[in-house]
Formats: structure tokens, C-alpha cells, sequence
């Protein structure tokens, strides 16, 4: 529906889909619930660099200028939420419920509705992901402990002529989509539980769009991935000697979620620190920040992930 005072965004609709194009949206399509977006296409005029012998700029002279899909989409996810995006975020082919690395970036659509405008993002990409949340703040807390899920999205084009499907796709309300709370987290450094104030865990695909002669990109390269998990932890004997050794020793590490039977571990065998001294902000909490890159071995990539999200 539309409204002639002004949209808003409490009637925001979100739905994704996926497979070979051409893609068709319908009531099967994957549909989201959102803390926000800001994917948007950024349309430039060119043309402003000739000398006229006038201070007037002439319109005839302004041509459009190649344009980029991009924003990010910011969900509190569950684990079937993650079923969907894990693929898309990782590249790799999941067996059961099994998400590793891989190469191949699966592509996507968007449907957005933002009560007076649909606006489609066709062929999307996920360029990074971050994970993260943070537990309770003092005694008045003030902030919400759910798992969030940052995606950083790159698509190549935007059309706004695309009809919202009806019917639509239910939001889904199960307890797989159930969204994650911090306290549902418990990290693990070398087999040793850590307890952790708050985390993020970022993977970065590095895309680059690459124009041909083209007014949107023609495709998108990755130039390599990084992955890095940042903790911060109480000050203790235990998490200074991790931060110190793990600068220049690699350690494994499970980062994992678990609600009412379903569960998502993060698994790095091979973390490695870059160490900052704790320092005194006052009279509070001394934390220790962990800032570290995940690698690979000779027999394992730098991260998977095993996510069941059956109950």
C-alpha cells in the first residue's frame, strides 16, 4: 500500500531471491525481518569540466555516469536466517549442515518495499559480513544483546518497475528464525572457555566491479578474503597469556550460538593475535581487546562454520 503523507519505515519489506536468473519473486521467496538498510544506487551527472565562456552550466552537456549498487542490510539472525546467508557470505557449497569456504559468489535479488516505491537490486553479491554483539552494560543495561548480522551488499543495477508479489512470502516466526542473544555465546581459545564482553567477526570478500564499456558493471572480481575476530575479555592471567602468545603462535578457537536446541560454531584452526597492551581508561574494568587475523593450514581453510538449523 501507499501512503500520500509519507512513507516510513516501520512498513519496510524485505524479500531475496535466489537461483539462476532470470529470478522471479513469489510467496516462496526468502523474507526478512530488518534493523535497516541502506543499499541504494548513487546516480552522478558528468559533464561539468567544459569551458563555455559563460559561468551558466548547460544542461545539454550533463551525461549520466556509470553507476554502482551498494549499502549494507543489517538483520538480528536465527539459524535458518543463516542457512540462507551463510552460503552467500562463505562462497562455499554447504554439505548437511556444513558451510565452508569457497570461490564461487553466489548471486542474488533484493525486493525491497518502502511503502511507496519497490525497488529491485538485481544481481547481488555479498562484498563482507560482519557478526557481532555485545553483552550487557552495568546495572541499567540500556542496549539490546541480540547476534546482528552486518552485509555488506554489492549489486549491478536497480530497477524500480518490478511489482510486489501477491501473494507475498510470510515472515517467518519459528523458533529457527529466533534471533541469537550474546548470552547464547560461548567462545573457546585452545580448548580453554573465554568469556568475552562483546565480539565481531568480520569476513571480507574484497569485490571489485569492473566496468566493460558498460553503464553498470559487468562483473565482480574478489581480490582474496580476510577474516578477523575482535573480543574484548576481562584482564586475567589466562587472556594476557593468550594475547601474548598468540602473536606469534597460532592457536584454534570455536566461537558458538545455541538456543533452544539449534546451534552455529564458528571454528578457526589457526588464530594469530595482533597484540596491544590493556590499558587504564579510569577507575573501571581493565578489558583485553584480542584483534586477530584467522589463517589457514595445510588442511584447513582459515574458518567453517556448522550451523543446524533443524529442530
Amino acid at each position: 500500500m501507499t501512503n500520500s503523507c509519507g512513507a516510513m519505515g516501520f512498513a519496510t519489506k524485505l524479500i531475496v531471491q535466489g537461483g539462476d536468473t532470470p529470478r522471479t519473486f513469489s510467496n516462496t521467496s526468502e523474507r526478512y525481518a530488518i534493523i535497516g538498510e541502506n543499499l541504494q544506487a548513487v546516480k552522478r551527472l558528468q559533464g561539468r569540466g567544459r569551458i563555455t565562456g559563460s559561468r551558466s552550466q548547460f544542461g545539454a552537456h550533463l551525461r549520466e555516469s556509470t553507476y554502482l549498487v551498494k549499502g549494507s542490510i543489517v538483520l538480528q539472525p536465527g539459524p535458518a536466517d543463516l542457512a540462507n546467508w551463510l552460503p552467500r557470505i562463505l562462497w562455499g557449497t554447504p554439505s548437511g549442515t556444513t558451510f565452508p569456504l569457497g570461490v564461487t559468489a553466489p548471486e542474488f535479488d533484493i525486493l525491497i518495499h518502502k511503502e511507496n516505491g519497490v525497488f529491485r537490486a538485481s544481481n547481488c553479491k555479498v562484498n563482507a559480513a560482519v557478526f557481532r554483539s555485545r553483552s550487557r552494560d552495568g546495572e541499567d543495561g540500556g542496549q539490546e544483546e541480540f547476534l546482528e548480522l552486518i552485509l555488506n551488499i554489492i549489486g549491478i543495477s536497480e530497477s524500480v518497475d518490478t511489482a510486489w508479489p501477491s501473494p507475498e512470502p510470510a515472515l517467518a516466526v519459528t523458533a529457527a528464525f529466533l534471533p541469537y542473544m550474546h548470552w547464547e555465546g560461548l567462545y573457546s581459545v585452545g580448548g580453554a572457555d573465554t568469556p568475552f564482553m562483546n565480539f565481531m567477526l568480520t569476513v571480507n570478500n574484497m569485490l571489485k566491479p569492473l566496468y566493460r564499456n558498460s553503464l553498470t558493471p559487468t562483473c565482480m572480481r574478489s581480490r582474496g578474503r580476510m577474516i578477523n575476530l575482535k573480543t574484548e575479555n576481562p584482564f586475567t592471567v589466562g587472556t594476557l597469556a593468550d594475547a601474548i602468545s598468540m602473536y606469534s603462535t597460532s592457536k584454534s578457537a570455536t566461537l558458538t550460538f545455541t538456543n533452544a536446541g539449534l546451534s552455529t560454531v564458528f571454528s578457526f584452526p589457526a588464530l594469530r593475535n595482533m597484540y596491544e597492551t590493556p590499558s587504564i581508561q579510569g577507575k573501571d574494568e581493565i578489558p583485553l581487546t584480542l584483534d586477530m587475523e584467522a589463517t589457514a593450514t595445510a588442511s584447513d581453510n582459515e574458518m567453517s562454520v556448522t550451523n543446524d538449523s533443524t529442530p
